[in-house]
This record gives C-alpha cells, structure tokens and sequence, in this order.
C-alpha cells in the first residue's frame, strides 16, 4: 500500500480491509497492526498535527463568532445609544436611572416615590439593587454606559458557562466552543435582550451545573492504593477542593437570588435538580454493571453538600429573597387566578416554529414574540436530532451485542461487562428533558399545568429555557460526532455517515413542506401567516444546514467552518433584528420623548405634584395595558405605573374625589390608534390636595367608592380606627426633608391632629417625633400615610425600613461574612495544613 494511504481522510480500517477476505489471520491484518503502530507512534507525524490544527481551527472561529456576535450586540452602545426596546425602555432604563441617583447621592434607594404614589423598589426585585455586580456598575460609571455593561455581561457569562460544561460533557473543545455559540447567542437569549435580569439568572445555571458535576466527581472516594498510601494528604486536599468548589456553588446561587427573577431561579433548581438525577443514576448504573464497588452510595454523599451549599446561597441572597416574598403578598398576584397563570401558555402549534422561524408574522402565534420564540436555529436543531438517532440505534446494537456476549461468555465464565457509549445518558437525559420543557411550557394545553399552578407565576412559555438547553446539550454530542466523521475518527463511519445525512436531509424536507404547505394553502386559513417570502427564509437556512452537515458527514472539512458561521449568522438574524437593533437612541433623545404633562417651565417650577395615565375608554385601567415609565426620568411622579408585582391599591383613580386625595395634578387619557399606538390627552385635574397636610375629623369605614364619593378631603380622612384628635385645631406644616423613604415634617398645632401624607402605605414605614418617642404609622384614605401629631411644635421624621429588609441585610451580611473566611482557609497556606503540598505519586 503507498505511504500516502496515510493522509487519506477514510478511517484506517475502511483503508486497510481487504475486499475478499475479513480473517483475523490473514496477512493483511498484520499490515493493519503495523500501520497503526506507526501512527501511533509517529506522534510528530504531520496527519496528527493536521487534525489537531483543525480541531482548533474550529473552535477558534466558534469562539470568534461568539466574539463577533457580542460586538455586534455593542454597536449601539459604542455609537452612544441606550437600549431601549420593549421593558428595556419602559421599565428597566427609568428605574436603575433613579437607581444611579440614589447611589451617587449617596441615599437609600429602597422605595420609589415615583410609581405607585410610593414603591417597594428592592422588594419588586428587577432592579437587583443589592447585586454587587450591580453596585458597582451603577456606582461607578455613566447611567447609559452601565446599563450596556449589565445587559452585555451576562452573555459573556452565559457563554462561558456554557463552554466550561460543553466541554465537561463532551471532552471535545471544539464542540463546547459551537454549543457555546448555539447557546449564548440563541432564540432565548436574544430575544430576552428586552428582560436583563432573566438573561443574567439563566448565565449562571451552566456554571451551577458546572460546579454541581465537580462537586458530585468529589464524592467518590478515591482508589484503594491511594488511601492506603495517603489517606491523610488526600483527605486534606479533597477537603480543601470540595470546600473551593462548595463555596463558588453557594456564591452563584446567592448571586441569583439577589437579581430578583424568582421563576428563572426555579427553573435553576430544576435544571440542577435534573442534573443530579442523570449523574447520580448514571454513577449506580456504572457501580451495577462494572462492579464498581459503592459509587453509587459516594454519590449520595453529595446531596447533603449541595443541599447546604443551597441554604447558603440563600443566605447570601436573604436580602433580596425577604423583601420580594413580602412585596409578593402585598401585590395583585398574591393569588392569582387561574386565567392569569395561564396567561402566556405555549400553544402546541408553536412546535412548527422549530422547521420555520419566519412562518407567522410575528414569528410566534397567539402572544408576544420574546415570550412565546421558540426557534433554536437550523444547525442546533439538525445536529440535536442527529445525536438522538444514534443515541437509538447504539442503544438498540447494544443490547443485541449485550446478548450475543452474555451467551457466548457464560459457558467459559467470563461475564467482563460491554463497553458503552459515555454520551449515551446525557442523549437519553437531554431528550427526556426537552420534552418535559416542552410540555411544561405548553402550560394550560398540557397536564403539567397543574404543578405550574401550584406556583404563583405566569407565562409558563418562559420553560422553552430548559427545552433549549437539552437541546443544546444533544447538539454538542452531535457536533462532536460529526467531527469525528469528517476527521475520519471511530467506528461504522460509514452507518453513521448515512445516518447523519438522511436526517438532515428529512429535517431540511420537513421545513420545505411547511413553507410549502404556507405558500399553496395558507390564505384560506385564518392564521397570522407572514408574506410568503418571509416563510421561506426558513427553508433555505434548513437546506443550508442539511448540505453542510451531508458535506462535513463525507469528510469536506471546510464544511465544519461553514456549520459554525451558519449559527452564527442564523441566530444573529433571527435575534439582533428583533430585540436589540430594533429600538436604540441617544440618551438625551429618549429622555426628552417621555410622555409628560404640558408644564409652564419644569426648570424654574419643579413639578412636585403626581400624574395618571387612564384609558378613555375602559371601565378599569386593569383593563388595558400599563403605561410604561419612561416619564420618571424627568423628576414626575406617577401614582400609577408599570412593574412586574404591582401593589394592591383601594382607591379607584378614575373617581374625581380619589385624585384630589392622593394630589393628582395631571391625568394622561390614552386610547389606541390604528397602529397600536397610545395617543394622549393631558388635562389637569382642579384643587389637588397638598402633600402633606392635617386633618381633624376622622371616619372610621372602609375605603368604599360612596364614602370617598362623600368625603371632604380637606377636612377628614378615612381610617381603621377611632383617633383622639382635635377637629377645631389649627396645625401649620413645614417640610423639612422630602427624599425617598425618607420624609421630616414641622408641625406646630394648638391640638392633637391627624398628619395625612399623599404617599402609599406599608408596613415598613417608621414615624419618630422629636423627643425619640415612635408615633404608630395609620393607613389613610386606604391607600396613603398618616400619624397623630400631639399638641405643640413637634418634627417628626418618617423612615422607609422594613422588618424584611432589615432582616435580609443582617442575614446577607453575616453570610457574606463566612463566606470570606471559607474563602481565606481555601486560599491560605495556614488554613488547611497540607492542601497545597503536591499530592504522592499514585501506587496503583
């Protein structure tokens, strides 16, 4: 055989086998054996550099694209503009703006005087006020530069979560380094551009599944040998591991608790959760069938670690955790009825998104686009389906091997267990998991519905995270594969070359009949169809997928490259155009478009009053969407406003009477236009009562409409309880401080007398007079604050500090605390004797 038979991409035995003959004992198996040991041997050879140089090759370009794609996503922000797209604009931009303010004045920013005639900022949570990452970003540069930064980083994070245990999975660089891509940059992601602290919270499950891998390969105990001649070293040293490893799993899990999305961080413990189950039963599996003595005890030994590691993230996250589960039962989703957590339920016939991502005219049926995007791009979704299916038939040819060989070795005794795919459980565990994602994200159409009710969440959709990451998952396996065929690497190339491209081609069939049956049928069905040259887009990235893969099947090296620039260029058009380039401007442009009344001159006349937005036509305001809040950036104040847990309210602002009380100056009536925009009609409301003020007469009844319909506001006030107070006493009131959840009040009165203030009641809120005795805090009017101020010149200082809050800090701070030291014994030579000393050699 020539010598250049080497450099031959065909795997050796399709090389060396002789056309009439498969004999063990033929001579050419003799050429085999010595060609073999020459490549082997001849490790310097330039075959094994070549394919080592491509293996690298394509991992660099995967982590290129990844890089490309984050600078792309930065354009805008380079360009001076702030994202401003969807919650991007109308929620997140206004508040961490009053959240830089506060921090660079140095004062509380707890709650928000500006939305809701007073907010619990920190207990609404998306603000993730106490995130350390989010301390300093905030505290440290420009408003627009910080707020790129946030919702940057946490793709940077995704990805390199994703890398580190892509390639803990797959062994493979190149592999991990596409999934990463696949992954980071994918329909979910992307299209979560609009939802930060969502993308922030899904980073860190790769690192948590990471570290959570790490923690459970810790719990085996090591060799016989090895205890036998170093048990005290590596007890030592494995402590000190484990303690590292252990700590980082705590921080994360803190570190998502404190940026406030408490339906992502439940889908964390599922992922973790389900993470634990494959390796563990894959670790008994192992220990059943390879008579590995108590591996699967030794993994059982993890669960208390990971359970503790858990009780400290949540330590580390108390405050935020506290504040947020108090800020849940004060707001209207403290029971939520069914139709609202059903509300953003996947409807099954979204499945079709998979084969054609441009087939409907806002990409999804039946919801909002971010919500409902269920496209995980061509290439992922071939290469998924691809590792499935030989997933399949090793499992099928498994067991008929598995039997062939149990009845040839039971009559010599020798039952040596059958070698098994490594990749297999995590295939089977990934398809396991995509459907029960699948399933739970179809919410109210699927059975699962019933454990999402026991939740108080909605848009059950948001589960599509879980579904795209076992699809991920399989995909790397599949890439893996299919770099492996194209380097000629393995066993029955030659099956799994045919299989790899019979379902590509069947999935690029698929999605040409879809767009197919769109262009010939889809007028005569009542569906939101997109134009017909929008649907096919789908089709041709399928095709492209299919070609590409069937080349890179056959051993076209090149098409690897392609594959890889392909998702990058599929994700980016599929994600970039929607969520991110969609909607930027300059800061000073967005600010100065915010809806606010037509003052006289809001420089020289701070406009200390509140505003409303009511719907023209709607019976409630619940009726219709929220107006968003870009208002607040210009010092307005709202006593509506738009959040993700709205705070109960008792007075009905389209009542004239309940304005005046709560100070409204200025009502927005808006209605939608033809094109879905808000037109508004600003009119200002006559006599708004003044912020602060005292009242002598006091009403004891509910809040109901035909009392407030009756009440003179400027002379009583609706309370729980009987006041002493005097109703012919005349009080004069001089602000002193009017800062958020901080107010002092100058009040001098020749009787006792009721202070009303047009600022939203809670709990937390603590009145102090002047000589340090504390006043009990009343609700007033139902809604708003008030205290009994006693005859004579008092000021009276009313604090915003919530027991939660309080709580969460002192509970946070002393975590935080521990976690110092553990981090100081794991780092320091004197923390633990003997755990940076290097490790005896190994005996067995």
């Amino acid at each position: 055989m020539p010598l250049h038979g080497l450099n031959d991409s065909r795997p050796l035995k399709a090389i060396c086998r002789h056309p009439r003959s498969d004999s063990r004992r033929h001579p050419i198996n003799d050429i085999r054996r010595v060609l073999r040991t020459l490549m082997e041997s001849a490790s310097t050879g330039w075959p094994a550099q070549h394919r080592v140089g491509y293996q690298r090759l394509v991992s660099n370009t995967a982590i290129a694209a990844a890089l490309g794609m984050l600078l792309v996503m930065a354009i805008p922000a380079v360009r001076g503009h702030v994202y401003v797209r969807d919650d991007l604009g109308a929620y997140h931009l206004p508040l961490r703006c009053f959240y830089a303010r506060q921090l660079a004045a140095g004062e509380a920013f707890d709650w928000h005087p500006g939305l809701f005639g007073g907010f619990y900022l920190t207990g609404e949570g998306q603000v993730g006020t106490y995130h350390p990452w989010h301390l300093f970003l905030y505290g440290c540069l420009p408003l627009p530069i910080a707020f790129a930064v946030e919702l940057l980083s946490a793709y940077a994070v995704l990805w390199g979560g994703t890398l580190v245990l892509m390639q803990r999975l797959t062994q493979d660089r190149a592999a991990a380094a596409w999934a990463a891509l696949a992954f980071a940059f994918g329909g979910f992601p992307l299209l979560r551009f609009v939802h930060p602290n969502a993308v922030a919270v899904v980073a860190h499950i790769p690192w948590l599944l990471w570290i959570e891998d790490r923690l459970i390969t810790l719990a085996t105990p090591a060799s016989p040998g090895i205890r036998a001649a170093a048990a005290s070293h590596r007890a030592r040293a494995a402590g000190a591991t484990r303690l590292r490893w252990w700590l980082a799993y705590a921080i994360l899990s803190g570190s998502q608790l404190l940026l406030g999305y408490p339906q992502y961080v439940w889908y964390s413990l599922l992922a973790e959760f389900a993470w634990l189950l494959v390796r563990g039963s894959h670790r008994i599996c192992k220990s059943s069938i390879h008579h590995v003595p108590g591996a699967g005890r030794d993994w059982l030994a993890s669960v208390p670690l990971l359970i503790l590691a858990k009780l400290g993230g949540l330590a580390l996250g108390a405050v935020q955790f506290l504040p947020t589960w108090d800020a849940l039962r004060e707001s209207t989703r403290a029971a939520p009825s069914a139709v609202f957590q059903a509300s953003g339920s996947l409807h099954p016939a979204n499945v079709v998104q998979l084969l054609a991502p441009y087939l409907f005219r806002d990409r999804v049926l039946g919801g909002i686009t971010h919500e409902m995007a269920l496209y995980i791009g061509a290439v992922p979704l071939c290469l998924a389906v691809i590792a499935w299916t030989i997933a399949l038939q090793s499992v099928r040819g498994s067991v008929m091997r598995r039997r062939e060989r149990s009845r040839s070795r039971s009559s010599r005794g020798d039952l040596q267990p059958v070698r098994s795919d490594a990749m297999r459980p995590v295939l089977v565990a990934s398809a396991v998991g995509a459907v029960l994602a699948l399933l739970a994200a179809f919410g109210q159409y699927a059975p699962l519905f019933s454990i999402h009710r026991l939740l108080p969440f909605r848009c059950p959709s948001r589960a599509i995270v879980l579904f795209q990451l076992c699809v991920v998952m399989a995909a790397a396996c599949g890439f893996r594969q299919l770099l492996r065929l194209s380097l000629g690497w393995g066993t029955q190339q030659a099956l799994r070359s045919r299989t790899v491209q019979r379902v590509a081609i069947a999935i690029a069939a698929g999605s040409i009949g879809v767009a197919a049956f769109r262009i010939g049928f889809g007028d005569g069905i009542s569906l939101p169809w997109a134009a017909p040259a929008a649907a096919v887009w789908g089709p041709v990235l399928f095709v492209a997928s299919a070609l590409g893969i069937a080349a890179a099947a056959r051993g076209y090296r090149a098409a690897l490259l392609g594959l890889v620039l392909l998702t990058a260029c599929d994700m980016a058009g599929y994600g970039l155009t929607y969520a991110v380039w969609a909607d930027t401007l300059p800061w000073s442009d967005w600010r100065a478009q915010a809806a606010i009344p037509p003052l006289q001159n809001a420089t020289e006349r701070p406009f200390s009053g509140r505003i409303m937005y009511l719907p023209k036509v709607a019976p409630s305001p619940a009726s219709l969407p929220a107006v968003g809040n870009p208002c607040l950036v210009q010092g307005v104040r709202r006593m509506d406003g738009y959040a993700g847990l709205p705070p109960r309210r008792i007075l009905d602002m389209r009542d004239p009477t309940a304005r005046r009380i709560a100070g409204v100056e200025w009502v927005g009536w808006f209605s939608p236009d033809s094109r879905g925009t808000l037109r508004l009609a600003w009119e200002q409301c006559p006599r708004p009562l003044p912020r602060f003020r005292t009242v002598g007469r006091c009403i004891v009844s509910p809040p109901a409409p035909e009392v407030i319909a009756r009440l003179e506001p400027d002379r009583a006030a609706i309370t729980d309880e009987r006041l002493a107070i005097d109703p012919d006493a005349k009080a004069a009131v001089e602000v002193l401080k009017d800062q958020p959840g901080r107010l002092a009040v100058m009040v001098t009165t020749d009787g006792p007398v009721l202070l009303a203030i047009s600022e939203a009641y809670h709990r937390g809120w603590r009145a102090r007079l002047d000589d340090g005795d504390e006043t009990p805090v009343l609700r007033v009017n139902g809604d708003l604050l008030g205290c009994v101020i006693p005859s004579g010149r008092h000021s009276i200082t009313l604090t915003f500090r919530p027991w939660n809050l309080v709580w969460g800090q002192r509970i946070s701070l002393a975590a935080f605390t521990l976690v110092i030291g553990g981090c100081f014994l794991t780092l320091s030579p004197w923390g633990l004797p003997g755990a940076r000393r290097r490790p005896p050699k190994r005996l067995d």
